[in-house]
């Protein structure tokens, strides 16, 4: 079993005990819909990357994108494509890539996006 808290569960008050991550977390609350909606399309829009392209290429750090992979993956909307690349550091790196679920969940996301522009 994983050891990883997702945002999900933090955020029902599965809280770990410390002060500084809580707070972390509180200030991303409203933000991390959004941002786990913006790694998953360019999950989707690459065809396939890893979690540090996706740091480089939508400007956000580890601490912020990795967990949203983690999230996602989890939650069975990204998988992990059986390849590897060298992230900046040269070391080797998943690359994931979009499910079926995945696919739903943006086709769902952009049908609601839609409904609210037109009212």
């Amino acid at each position: 079993m994983s050891r990883y808290q997702s945002f999900d569960d933090w955020r029902r008050g599965n809280r770990p005990h410390r002060p500084t991550s809580n707070d972390a977390g509180d200030s991303m609350a409203d933000a991390i819909p959004a941002v786990r909606r913006r790694v998953l399309r360019h999950v989707a829009r690459t065809g396939g990357c890893t979690c540090d392209a996706t740091e480089v290429a939508l400007g956000l750090t580890h601490q912020t994108c990795s967990p949203r992979f983690t999230e996602l993956h989890g939650r069975g909307l990204i998988a992990d494509s059986g390849k590897v690349r060298r992230t900046r550091s040269g070391r080797n790196a998943i690359v994931w890539t979009i499910t079926d679920a995945g696919r739903a969940e943006l086709r769902e996301a952009e049908a609601e996006q839609q409904e609210v522009a037109h009212g």
